[in-house]
């Protein structure tokens, strides 16, 4: 029986949640059944990250970004005269209001397609990005199409309306959380109609022999944890404030962040302001998280904004003892007082409080991680559910 063949466009790839989410999500698909194949766009890779060897790589030049971009492409074909009418006809549509991404969706409309092959679907995968949905939807041919929601896919007001014509023209629209369903579907009413809840796949037991490698620090005092890429959204700036709160209030313990990004010198600033040197660490970026996130006595996500956060779930699948913000997306994944706690608002003092809590009450700690390895993860009746759409 010969394989059906997917293809999922991702555009940049780095180190972010919705990269790993990918790499997750091409670690557990079966092989036997499927050809998969990967476009990334040139420019936005990082050329160290690997994926699965099975995962056929192609790269694009994603042409659609600007006039700059379509002109470059017209230049490059030596279309002279196109590219001088691409140059007047923005300028008449700046002159008539037209939004910038309606213009965007036209231009992409007219590129050329990625390849001549006919695939079974096609996934539309980093949609933080409408090149990829342009991509997806107009470079690509295939008998099935999906639109992969990570978070919010917001954009201009103006622009809504022909967003909504667009994505409805997908086939199906898989959102990550049941709260990123309930976004779209208010910002997309049209192509609201046609979403389903697939929530991000985890290989538990790749987990689970990951966690196990030895690390180098000695986490033998009460240690915390935060995962993320160092920006304002994660909320990494408040700890140093936090960790002031708590060595005032007489606790002792090491706050391990593990990450990097545009925050990191912010964060640097604010531990030598709050003189928490000795008791916040920056361990910058690490491939693998997890051995800290095991040895961890508390698990804290300080983010203003998630989707559906990934180092959150696999802190619950390592049975950790878990603080997270009143973030919307995030209270669907843990159960107040059942197995985290949710602090009363994104402030250092709220999330301070939170953390004493727990540091106080081991027994807390104790029940929250007796909850937690009772709780049970499939990826694999999900990612069924997503075979069963595509074969339909």
């Amino acid at each position: 029986m010969s394989r059906k063949k997917i293809v999922i466009v991702m555009g940049s790839f780095g180190i972010g949640g919705v990269d790993k989410a990918l790499i997750e999500f091409l670690n557990i698909i079966d092989y036997e059944r499927y050809e998969v194949t990967v476009y990334f766009d040139k420019a936005k890779i990082d050329r160290e990250l690997k994926v699965n060897p099975h995962v056929d790589i192609k790269l694009f030049d994603s042409y659609a970004d600007n006039m700059k971009g379509s002109i470059k492409y017209q230049l490059g074909h030596f279309k002279i005269i196109q590219a001088s009418h691409i140059i007047r006809k923005r300028l008449s549509e700046r002159k008539r209001g037209i939004p910038w991404e309606v213009v965007r969706w036209n231009d992409g409309k007219k590129l050329p397609v990625l390849d001549e092959d006919y695939y079974d679907c096609a996934i539309a995968y980093r949609t933080d990005d409408i090149d990829i949905a342009i991509a997806t939807l107009y470079r690509i041919r295939a008998r099935k199409k999906i639109f992969w929601v990570h978070g919010k896919t917001l954009c201009e007001p103006a622009a809504m309306w022909n967003r909504d014509r667009e994505y409805s023209k997908f086939d199906a629209i898989c959102c990550v959380s049941k709260t990123a369903e309930i976004l779209f579907s208010i910002l997309y009413p049209i192509a609201g109609d046609k979403t389903m809840v697939i929530h991000n796949f985890f290989n538990i037991q790749d987990i689970y022999a990951q966690a196990a490698e030895p690390i180098r620090e000695l986490m033998n005092t009460v240690s915390i944890v935060t995962v993320g890429r160092l920006s304002k959204e994660k909320g990494q700036n408040m700890i140093p404030k936090i960790a002031r709160i708590l060595l005032d209030k007489g606790f002792v313990f090491k706050w391990y962040l593990i990450g990097e990004g545009d925050l990191r010198e912010c964060i640097e600033k604010e531990i030598e302001s709050n003189q928490v040197k000795d008791c916040v660490i920056l361990l910058g970026a690490k491939k693998n998280p997890y051995p800290y996130m095991k040895n961890c006595d508390i698990y804290v996500q300080t983010s203003f904004l998630e989707a559906h956060c990934l180092t959150v779930e696999e802190a619950k699948i390592l049975c950790k003892p878990i603080v997270i913000t009143p973030e919307l997306s995030m209270m669907d994944q843990i159960k107040n007082e059942e197995t985290g706690l949710i602090a009363r608002s994104k402030t250092p003092e709220a999330i301070a409080s939170s953390i004493s809590v727990l540091l106080e009450k081991p027994m807390l700690c104790e029940k929250f991680m007796k909850n937690l390895q009772a709780e049970k993860y499939n990826s694999q009746e999900e990612l069924q559910e997503l075979y069963n759409f595509m074969e339909q």
